[in-house]
Formats: C-alpha cells, structure tokens, sequence
C-alpha cells in the first residue's frame, strides 16, 4: 500500500532533478488530486443518501475520476496539460456543487484554495491572472445563482445543511493548510538544494584558486630557476661569437648566428609565459614610459627578427609614415613584445620566398603598428578565437606553438588603451594592425644633453 502511494505520488517525477522546481509542483498536484479523489468518494458515498440524490453521487466519483486523469497525464509526461485539467475540474466542481447544494455546501469557499493552487502550480503571471480572473468569474456566477435559481438547487432540510455546513468547513481549511505546507516544503527543498549547490561551487572555485596560486608560483619560480640558467647559454654565445678562433671554423659564423636567433626566439616564449602567469595571479603592471628613437627602436625589431626569417627565406621590410619626431615615450618592454609576437606569428606562417611588412604610421590622436605578411591566411571560423589563450594552430608550421603570443599582445595592447585588429585571407595572408592612443611627448618636451 505504501509503495502504491509512493508511486502515484510521485508519478511523472522520475525524469526531473531534484532541484527543479516543477518536481515538487508536480508532486504537490498529485497530493492534492489524491485527497480530493479521496474526499470526492467518501463525500459521495454519505452525502448521496442523505439528499436522495444518486446523480450527486455519480458527480461525485465523476470528479474523481477526473482527478485520477490528472495523476495519469502527469505520469505521461503532459505536465502543463495536467495541471490546467487540475485547474478545470476543481472550477467545474465548485461551480456544480455550489450550484446544486446551494449555500448549504459551502462549495464557494473552494474559491481561497483554488487561488492558492493558481499559484502555486502556474509561475507565468500572465496565466495566473487568467486564472484568477476565471475562477473570480464562476464564483460570481454562484452568488448570482444564489439569487436568481437558474440552476436549481437541492432543498435540504436545516439539519442536514447545518451537518454539510460544518463538515465542508473543516475539509476547505485542511486543503488550504496543505497547499501551505506545499508551498513551504518546495521552497525549503529548493533552497536547501541551491546551498548544497552553492557550497559546492564555493569548495570547486577555492580549489580552483588555491591550484592556480600553485601553479603561477610552480611557472615563476621555473620561469626564474631556467632563466639563470639560459642567460649562462646566451652569454656562451657571446663570447663565442667574440672569439676569433671559433668564428674561424667553416659554417660556425652561421652556426652562432642560428643559435643567437634561436635563444631569442626561446627568451620570447618564457616571456609570454611569465606574462600570462602574471595576468592569472592578477599581478597589476604599470606602464613604464621611457624616450626612445622610434626609427631605431622598430628597425631594430625588424632586424632581430629577419635571423629567424632568413632560415624561412623570408624578407622583413619596414617602413614608418608621418613624423614621430627624434624620440617618443613609450613601454618599450611591451611593445617589444607585441612586435616580436606579431613578427614570430608571421614568420611561421609564411611561406618560403615571401615578405613580411613591418609599418609604423603616424596620425593626429593615435599611431598604429602594422604587420603583414602573405602566408596561409587565418580560416574565418578561426579569426574570432585567435586571441583567446591557447587557442592555436597545430601544423607543421607551429608544431610547438603555445596558443599565448596573441593573447599576450591582446592583454598588453589593452593595458596601453589601445586595440588590437585582425585582417585575414585564406591563402592570400594576415594584417595585424595595432591602434595605441598618442600618450607620449616628442623629445623636444625633455632635455637630452
């Protein structure tokens, strides 16, 4: 027996989480429908003798049926539909009892808890005020019949009203306490859930945290630990490149050249990396302005690159449009290393022969950076994702790509207030065009001496 209430109460809740909302309104219908299933049959049953009526009888089971209607659509799965038939019959059957037991019945009392069942079944308030509005009208209609008799009700001696009287008054007061109790029970079963919930996100995101702080200090203090360690290889270089007797050896000149070229290329790639570790672990950077020779400053970027270029036989050219003056302020940490990044993109994807184009332009109230080059060109569902971080291209091109140069510049670029644009072609090439704001004096603001 107790398993059979289980399921019918329950019935069309196996598929909803136990957070959802509809779960306990689904399972508050059933309730209901089941307790008045029950009082329908046993009202019918006692109340039909004494008003020698049968069909009040037959109406009686009927509703119940109706009800039982309810319980099986939720089970199907139709969960608006049974609870607008819910709504239906409890009208229907206030409208009929009322009408026909007359104010003997106390059936228009059922007005309160079909309310209270408007709300708590239906959220849209749309529906809601439909509801409200309907059931406000059949209960008007009722009062209008306790008037005018165009349905005539049943004439009871007062013994017998007083007696359905009294037992509809404890009936209506024990359903309204129950839709109550419905109420509070799905609002405290979804607020426990959403705490369970929360706590949950609240331990996922502190241990988050607590692995990022590990692994941003595990990235700076290797970050630091090769850096000693790399500086010693460059210096090797250096000196080698100094000694007469080492640059004697056939192809060693070539040889230190690829090596340095290839220390500067591995420097950048520790750099982005320090960079984004910095911008995880939410160190705050400061731009630092110093005067630079803008024609030198870029040229030699341009320059540093073309090491690596020459192994692709690819040509580096620059150019720089409008009067940047003798000296300009900028952070040359970070533009250095939006050019380098923009410049080493641009080499990997270029072909054999071709050109890459480095060009500073000058306008009143900004200056823009520009490189392009005529590679293989950026797929369109790929250009909107580009700056995203480890967001990159495994080819043979870029087999050990990390995915971070393009977010780095895209994060240092905004530090400058500026903006970063993309252009792209499918096997034509790639425009990369970086717009800063003029927030630097030329050199005539300083005295260089």
């Amino acid at each position: 027996m107790k398993n059979c209430w289980t399921k019918l109460l329950s019935a069309g809740t196996l598929k909803m989480e136990q957070k959802e909302q509809r779960l306990g309104v689904t399972k508050g219908i059933n309730l209901l429908s089941l307790l008045l299933i029950f009082l329908n049959v046993v009202a019918a049953l006692a109340f039909a003798p004494i008003t020698g009526g049968v069909w009040v009888c037959r109406v009686g089971l009927g509703e119940a049926l109706a009800l039982s209607i309810v319980i099986l659509l939720n089970y199907l799965d139709y969960h608006q539909l049974a609870k607008s038939f819910f709504y239906i019959v409890l009208n229907a059957g206030m409208f009929f009892f009322s009408a026909v037991l007359g104010p003997a019945g106390e059936a228009q009392l059922m007005v309160v808890f079909i309310i209270g069942v408007i709300f708590f079944a239906f959220g849209h308030p749309v529906i809601r005020v439909l509801c409200v509005l309907g059931t406000l009208t059949a209960s008007g209609i009722v009062e209008w019949n306790f008037k005018v008799h165009f349905i005539q009700p049943i004439l009871l001696d007062m013994g017998i009203s007083d007696l359905m009287r009294w037992s509809a008054y404890p009936v209506i007061v024990a359903l309204v306490a129950v839709l109550f109790c419905l109420f509070s029970w799905n609002h405290n079963r979804i607020l426990t859930d959403q705490q369970v919930y929360s706590s949950f996100i609240q331990e996922s995101l502190e241990q988050q945290l607590n692995n990022n702080v590990r692994k941003n200090s595990f990235i700076r203090t290797a970050y630091h630990e090769i850096r000693s360690q790399f500086k010693g290889i460059k210096m090797m270089i250096m000196v080698m490149d100094r000694m007469k007797e080492v640059k004697a050896i056939p192809e060693m000149a070539r040889v230190l050249r690829d090596a340095n070229a290839a220390s500067d290329n591995v420097e950048g790639v520790m750099n982005n990396i320090l960079e984004w570790s910095r911008y995880e672990a939410g160190v705050a950077e400061k731009v630092c302005y110093e005067p630079v020779d803008a024609s030198v400053f870029f040229e030699t970027l341009a320059g540093i690159a073309r090491y690596d270029a020459n192994e692709k036989d690819v040509k580096i050219y620059y150019d720089a449009i409008g009067d940047f003056g003798d000296y300009v302020l900028v952070d040359k940490v970070k533009i250095t290393q939006i050019v380098t990044n923009l410049l080493s993109n641009a080499i990997k994807f270029s072909k054999p022969g071709g050109s890459i184009f480095l060009l500073l332009e000058r306008f009143p109230h900004c200056w823009k950076i520009v490189v392009k080059d005529e590679g293989k060109g950026i797929a369109p569902d790929r250009l909107q994702k580009i700056f995203n971080p480890f967001e990159t291209e495994v080819c043979k091109e870029n087999v050990e790509g990390m995915g971070l140069g393009l977010t780095v510049c895209e994060r240092l670029v905004t530090l400058l207030h500026g903006s970063i644009e993309v252009a792209s072609q499918l096997g034509v090439g790639s425009r990369f065009t970086v717009i800063l704001p003029v927030s630097f004096s030329y050199a005539e603001e300083y005295s260089y001496s």
